[in-house]
């Protein structure tokens, strides 16, 4: 049971941090229209994306953990 609450968690913190790089982009799009913005600021709201990419890709390979264990027969919350 505490792979699967780890699995959402990991989920739902992705998309959040996606969403969040995005909104951040989206706010640097439309601040360059009145300041100049260093390229810097862009390469964080890009890795921001990635980092969240990558966290989906984790949560992706847990859940497929849950289902190698399982199609063993074996109950998921017994790793011991």
């Amino acid at each position: 049971m505490i792979t699967y609450a780890l699995v959402l968690v990991s989920a739902i913190t992705g998309i959040i941090m996606i969403a969040a790089g995005v909104w951040g982009g989206a706010r640097l799009m439309s601040e360059r229209r009145r300041i100049r913005i260093p390229l810097r600021y862009y390469a964080i709201t890009i890795g921001m994306i990635g980092s969240g990419i990558g966290v989906l890709g984790i949560a992706q390979a847990l859940r497929l953990l849950i289902w190698i264990y399982g199609s063993l027969g074996a109950d998921v919350g017994d790793f011991d």
